[in-house]
């Protein structure tokens, strides 16, 4: 399960959308980074009510692009 992890997802070549609870549109998402240039990332805590997330990317022409995701363990407390 990737409950109370923290995400780190990136993205090159296009624009990047993460959602958490249904697919991620570009008029309904949870972490939509507004950046120059090719390379996006959303860091965020993912609640422990969930365990999947969406994630969509929107390229303005034809291309590849690459998207890695990141999940690290919480901290010990």
């Amino acid at each position: 399960k990737i409950e109370d992890r923290k995400w780190r997802v990136r993205n090159a070549e296009g624009d990047l959308y993460v959602k958490l609870d249904g697919p991620a549109l570009i008029s309904s998402y949870d972490c939509r980074p507004y950046t120059s240039g090719a390379e996006e990332t959303c860091d965020f805590v993912v609640p422990a009510n969930r365990s999947t997330a969406f994630i969509a990317v929107h390229g303005y022409t034809d291309g590849e692009f690459t998207v890695t995701v990141t999940a690290t363990a919480p901290l010990p407390q």
